[in-house]
């Protein structure tokens, strides 16, 4: 194979810095249908059991879309219901920690150590809050404005599901090497998405339970946002854990506070570093370098929704570096140096022959 010249590395790096100049300032338009990719793989899941069991797919495809709009459905209203709440106690929450700020700054001036270049108090104005709030709310209004938009091209992907291998053949020059590949980057995709909404799921369950035992305020809410947190790798889950943290500071007192984070760990340790890895398995071939900077690099292109959607889009943006002999070896760049899962093939059709 021969090795690329600096002209064609060059130009390959100019293009790819068109193509996110391009997909950032269009954002607003394709934010939505990328979020409509990763919704129809997940939905596929309960959709493609479904019909495997023999049900028919004009009842497997509503049954799969209302269940993914039963799970959206409870997720905003049970935000929108605690973060309310929450909104109307910040103020008192704001003037209990200001008051424990204060306290510690005191005992800190007592052994001679001068805090007052650190005004805490800026990073605690209520207008930041509520600049905060509104600008999260802004976000899921938006969101909202293009579901209905994200609803039907969810459908529509998930009628073209059982058309898309025969296609894929049709298009190749290779036609079993394509859809080998295709196999393995649709069955990576999907595996992440539902390990991840399940062990993102336990997660809130737990986070949920543990802010309940404390007596933390609003422990319902805290546990939603542990499960949309526990999405964005690597630093989701402790970003997550910070607020109740600083609930329990205020309200129970220092170990109290030290309990919650502590539990907190532990359930990140457990469901992070033992649970998910091995339900995982293998199946991104990512290295954990390539995660932490896919996670900077589409929270910066998209916001909030591209570091949750970090790892497929990184996923697929490997998938496109293989499937082209002359970019496979950029790919190698994204791997974890770990051979790649074995695939499970779908058995091949064979043509009726001729009439007898």
């Amino acid at each position: 194979m021969a090795q690329p010249s600096v002209r064609d590395s060059l130009l390959m790096a100019a293009s790819l810095i068109i193509i996110f100049s391009a997909m950032k300032a269009a954002s607003a338009i394709v934010l939505p249908f990328l979020l409509a990719g990763f919704l129809a793989l997940l939905a596929a899941a309960p959709m493609g059991w479904m019909t495997a069991r023999g049900v028919p797919t004009w009842i497997a495809l509503p049954t799969a879309v209302l269940m993914l709009l039963g799970a959206v459905s409870l997720f905003l209203v049970l935000i929108a219901g605690n973060s309310g709440a929450f909104a109307e106690r910040f103020p008192f929450y704001q003037s209990q920690l200001l008051q424990q700020v204060g306290q510690v700054q005191t005992w800190l001036g007592g052994w001679g150590i001068d805090t007052s270049d650190y005004d805490v108090r800026e990073l605690l104005e209520p207008g930041a809050a509520v600049a905060f709030v509104g600008g999260a709310f802004n976000q899921a209004r938006k969101l909202l404005t293009n579901g209905l938009l994200i609803l039907l091209t969810v459908i529509f992907m998930l009628l073209e599901v059982s058309a898309l291998p025969d296609r894929i053949r049709r298009l190749s020059t290779s036609p079993l090497d394509t859809e080998l590949r295709a196999t393995r980057f649709v069955q990576a995709i999907r595996h992440y998405l539902v390990i991840k909404f399940g062990i993102s799921v336990i997660t809130g369950i737990l986070a949920w339970f543990l802010c309940w035992i404390f007596g933390v305020d609003f422990p319902l809410l805290w546990g939603v946002v542990a499960f949309a947190l526990n999405f964005i790798p690597t630093i989701g889950s402790i970003i997550a854990a910070i607020p109740p943290v600083l609930l329990a500071l205020v309200e129970l007192g220092f170990f109290p506070a030290l309990g919650v984070a502590g539990g907190f760990a532990a359930i990140n340790v457990f469901m992070g570093s033992g649970i998910e890895p091995r339900l995982m398995g293998e199946q991104l071939g990512l290295s954990t370098l390539v995660v932490f900077l896919s996670l900077v690099f589409w929270g910066w292109m998209f916001g909030p929704i591209g570091a949750l959607l970090s790892v497929p889009l990184t996923i697929s943006g490997k998938f496109a570096l293989e499937s082209d002999p002359a970019t496979a070896r950029y790919a190698v760049l994204l791997d974890s140096g770990k051979p790649p899962p074995t695939v499970k093939m779908p058995t091949a059709r064979l043509p009726d022959g001729p009439p007898e």
